[in-house]
């Protein structure tokens, strides 16, 4: 696993979480630039239908956790709970699994937090970029196998 649970904890020091986002940056930018137009076309609007997903799932969660402060019903909640259901199943559709959603649910939402001292701010600023490189990497192999004539795409070190 390229992220390990150790990167998701803080510490004193980013270099290490540095050099991995920069690993990371640097073979998504040289995948890309192996791909035709008409291959990053593709891999574009397969990333603009992930991102409205992703935002409702983000969204979705949001209202399930304030449901009790807004004094959502027990039939709401179950509602809700069946919509979260369905999007994760459309999530883990293009690739992704529950627990990447967890994670990068969870450091987006972390960054809103006005208490964060710059260590921390930079900690998260490079998990959010390693994980959206992760993400552009699985919808490129996903666009790219899905070809009449795929090309082989050699993301598993970076996943």
């Amino acid at each position: 696993m390229y992220l390990t649970e150790a990167d998701f904890n803080f510490q004193s020091d980013n270099a290490d979480l540095k050099d991995k986002a920069e690993n990371i940056v640097n073979f998504t930018s040289s995948v890309l630039l192996d791909l035709s137009d008409e291959d990053i076309d593709a891999i574009k609007h397969v990333e603009d239908i992930f991102a409205s997903l992703q935002d409702s799932l983000f969204s979705n969660s949001d209202t399930i956790l304030r449901s009790e402060r807004l004094g959502f019903t027990e039939d709401d909640r179950k509602k809700l709970d069946e919509l979260q259901i369905i999007l994760l199943d459309k999530w883990k559709e293009f690739g992704f699994t529950v627990s990447f959603f967890h994670r990068l649910y969870q450091i987006q939402r972390q960054m809103n937090d006005s208490e964060l001292n710059a260590n921390q701010k930079e900690r998260l600023d490079l998990l959010f970029q390693i994980l959206n490189e992760q993400k552009t990497l699985v919808i490129a192999f996903n666009v790219m196998s899905s070809k009449d004539s795929p090309v082989i795409l050699d993301v598993d070190e970076y996943m």
